[in-house]
């Protein structure tokens, strides 16, 4: 098995709370069996809630009531939307 590398990296930023975010993958890295990580942060003490075939892998505050963050996973198909 080969080690893993970082294909690529996306990133964004929202100024205003929103409910949904939609995944941006870097060019060429939407490929069968590739693995994408997505970490997400938001203010406050909200539930983060993953979409379906997504498996969470970490959620928790960030040290204080402040923020929280969670990471989860999925693995591309080839050709899908990110949603």
């Amino acid at each position: 098995m080969a080690f893993p590398t970082i294909h690529g990296v996306r990133h964004n930023h929202q100024t205003t709370n929103t409910a949904g975010h939609v995944v941006f993958l870097p060019d060429g890295s939407n490929v069968v069996g590739y693995l994408v990580l997505v970490f997400v942060t938001v203010d406050g003490t909200l539930t983060i809630t993953w979409p379906s075939g997504w498996t969470e892998l970490d959620e928790g505050n960030d040290g204080s009531a402040a923020s929280r963050t969670s990471i989860s996973r999925k693995p591309t198909l080839g050709s899908m939307c990110w949603r």
